[in-house]
């Protein structure tokens, strides 16, 4: 019997027992269709501290790349049939699946799919032999084609439709209702109008004194959408390094790893130096191949050693300029979100609260000092809930959901109205700026899976690698308390291209 593709038995992550994580167990491929030119990707998939509620639910985006006799990973394109993926043995649990979809020179490809939880209810997820059908045939692999695969998994958090407000009335630089500089403006299915009338949106500081009326293409969240629960952190960041091209890799980092180099004096690659700077700890080894793909990975203590329980993979990663960031979203299938949707993903349907980080209140504990670093309990101090004033004990970002216990509360775990975490200080998050033209530009455009072959994002309307048309809010380990308020938005329209340690990122997708 002819065998029509090589399995190879590759391991994304570890399995690992800290909160939150998301674990894929080794895929495989089965029950392939030559005729059809499809094939089952199967696979096992567990995370901690999952919910569904009446108010909304956490879920996984999951996607696939392959590489093939070519030697380059490339984006697998899945069935856009829901109903084509399931899970064989889901342990009482019954999942959902929503594939999104990208309509790519005519065909409805899927990108990569949503997995979450049927029923209300929290706990772990733990799914094995999850399949999600991938038409080969789309990519244009031959039957008999060689190939190995990669699943990735990033975990979500749904963000239904409906109104909300934005702007508290109180913060110096902030959204506001037209004609009273301390109302709130309410967002809704209804166009926005830029107008200082009663019924126009109007902001203080980072404004450019827009006329006429918004597109109703823009993301202003009023539509639904998926967040990234936590920021990119550095162990995403370097298996998204892992299958780029040497010429892609030399651009999403800071050394110089360009082909033909073969010795690196700064191994510490997104900060340039020595030895682990505010806490990034991805690097290379110093000696690394002419022209092959560099092998990069995470090394907090700078020992030489991967993969040990103080390397840090699970800090959020800094360093992060507006066209890596956007590179990662191209190539996960995601985008980037706007600054209305930020205060939407903070508040969700609450009244706005004078002063409020995105808990809802304006109480706010700053972490700091750091123990047993990278591990679930790093932050020493009893009652932190946020990393902000550059706190000596800390000095950077911190391992990503860091505040969260299984009996923690909103404000104890420094968690939004949705269950997203660390919307305000860690790092700062990256938004769509409506201060700006080009920013109103923007019209929702999700990633197709690929990069161009400098390892830049090319998706329409998205604004470049200058970084023109976006802007900062939330607030970074290094900035004031007045930086994690929700409605603040002095930087909404800073506008940057450079690598910064107090710069991460957040990407969403539209239901």
């Amino acid at each position: 019997m002819k065998k029509y593709f090589f399995i190879c038995h590759l391991i994304l992550s570890q399995i690992c027992i800290q909160a939150n994580n998301v674990s894929v167990g080794t895929p495989v491929l089965v029950s392939p269709s030559p005729i059809e030119q499809t094939v089952y990707v199967e696979f096992d998939l567990s995370w901690e501290n999952s919910w569904r509620n009446a108010t909304n639910y956490d879920a996984v985006w999951v996607f696939v790349k392959y590489k093939d006799s070519s030697g380059q990973w490339q984006h697998a394109y899945l069935n856009n049939d829901n109903n084509t993926h399931t899970v064989q043995n889901d342990n009482g649990v019954n999942p959902l699946c929503t594939v999104g979809i990208n309509n790519i020179s005519g065909q409805n490809r899927g990108i990569g799919l949503f997995l979450y939880r049927q029923s209300n209810g929290v706990g772990p997820i733990d799914w094995d032999d999850v399949r999600i059908k991938w038409n080969y045939g789309e990519n244009g692999v031959p039957n008999h084609e060689v190939v190995e695969v990669q699943v990735f998994a990033i975990e979500m958090v749904y963000v239904p439709e409906g109104s909300f407000s934005v702007g508290d009335g109180a913060s110096f630089s902030r959204f506001h209702k037209g004609d009273n500089v301390n109302a709130s403006y309410t967002i809704n299915n209804t166009p926005i109008q830029f107008n200082t009338s009663s019924g126009g949106l109007w902001a203080i500081g980072a404004w450019d004194a827009p006329t006429g009326t918004l597109s109703t293409i823009y993301p202003t969240g009023y539509n639904a959408f998926y967040t990234m629960k936590y920021s990119i952190t550095q162990d995403q960041y370097v298996a998204f390094l892992n299958t780029l091209t040497r010429t892609q890799q030399q651009e999403r980092t800071a050394s110089n790893i360009a082909s033909g180099i073969n010795t690196v004096s700064a191994v510490y690659l997104m900060s340039q130096s020595l030895s682990p700077q505010f806490r990034n700890g991805i690097r290379c080894d110093g000696i690394i191949p002419v022209s092959d793909p560099v092998e990069f990975y995470c090394d907090l203590n700078n020992n030489g050693v991967m993969n040990e329980s103080t390397d840090g993979q699970h800090i959020a990663c800094n360093y992060l300029s507006w066209g890596d960031g956007t590179a990662y979203a191209a190539w996960s299938g995601l985008r980037p979100l706007t600054e209305t949707e930020y205060e939407k993903a903070c508040r969700g349907t609450s009244a706005p609260v004078s002063g409020e980080c995105a808990w809802g209140n304006a109480t706010i504990n700053g972490a700091t000092s750091i123990s047993n670093a990278g591990s679930p309990n790093e932050i020493t101090n009893t009652g932190a809930n946020c990393v902000y004033n550059n706190a000596s004990g800390v000095q950077g970002p911190v391992r990503v959901g860091a505040f969260a216990t299984p009996t923690s509360n909103r404000q104890a775990s420094g968690a939004s109205f949705y269950g997203i975490m660390e919307l305000s200080g860690n790092l700062w998050e990256r938004v769509i700026s409506l201060g700006s033209a080009a920013g109103r530009n923007f019209t929702g455009n999700h990633g197709n899976g690929d990069l161009n072959t400098q390892g830049n994002a090319a998706i329409n309307n998205w604004p470049g690698n200058n970084g023109v048309g976006s802007g900062f809010r939330g607030g970074h380990w290094n900035g004031t308390v007045y930086n994690a308020k929700v409605s603040g938005r002095d930087n909404a329209s800073y506008e940057s291209s450079v690598r910064n340690e107090m710069f991460g990122f957040r990407l969403v997708r539209s239901e």
